[in-house]
């Protein structure tokens, strides 16, 4: 089974203007962005390349694909997403009550 979890905001990005981005993971210096139109439709042209990916992974190991569309964390308690996403895998035949 492969889920796909996407929060609203990165299936519709709202996100416009300049940043500065930063790497925490390598501890380099702050760099520059800028979020425009153009930047949003190719992070969409990629999101979409990324999920037909995902979908052919999934057929071609005849695995089950769960794509599930969850609010935004800041905007809401989490507590209805993870109901969710329980909700979805019991319908899916992944989990059952115990």
């Amino acid at each position: 089974v492969l889920v796909q979890i996407l929060a609203q905001a990165e299936e519709t990005p709202r996100l416009r203007g300049g940043f500065r981005l930063v790497d925490v993971e390598q501890a380099l210096p702050p760099r520059p962005v800028r979020i425009d139109c153009a930047a949003i439709a190719r992070y969409r042209e990629r999101l979409t390349r990324h999920c037909a990916e995902l979908s052919d992974a999934a057929r071609s190991q005849q695995a089950m694909l769960l794509r599930l569309n969850v609010p935004d964390a800041e905007e809401t308690d989490t507590a209805p997403a993870t109901a969710r996403i329980i909700n979805v895998f019991r319908s899916g035949g992944i989990i059952e009550p115990a």
